[in-house]
């Protein structure tokens, strides 16, 4: 089908192609830097609250490691917000619930408690 108006051709050209190489800009962006290169929870000390004295920990997820009870433990990254650790010869995961909780559970046992620990404020 002709245009009827001539010189409404090559706009209509042009503008089809700027729109495809506005998508494909975008998608490549968005494919190749999706923004979680340097993202991992803060590390602090965190303490459980429902316990009298509180126990405390540190642990620092850029490095991978936790100290509990004075004993310094690696983290097994499973993704940026689960971790593996193996503490008295028992398996436990760490998981993120946000910026300043994060829950600890033993592994292998079915009705297993959470137990959360809450950032120590400064």
């Amino acid at each position: 089908m002709k245009s009827t108006i001539p010189f409404l051709s090559p706009i209509k050209r042009n503008t089809n192609r700027i729109t495809l190489v506005t998508i494909l800009l975008g998608s490549s962006f968005l494919f190749f830097n999706c923004g979680l290169d340097d993202r991992y929870p803060p590390k602090g000390s965190f303490c459980d609250i429902m316990e009298r004295p509180a126990p405390c920990m540190d642990v620092n997820f850029r490095e991978k490691f936790i100290v509990l009870n004075e004993e310094t433990i690696p983290l097994n990254m499973k993704t940026r917000v689960e971790y593996n650790f193996v503490y008295n010869n028992k398996n436990y995961e760490l998981g993120v619930l946000g910026e300043h909780r994060y829950y600890i559970k033993e592994m292998g046992i079915e009705n297993a408690k959470e137990k959360v620990f809450h950032r120590r404020k400064k």
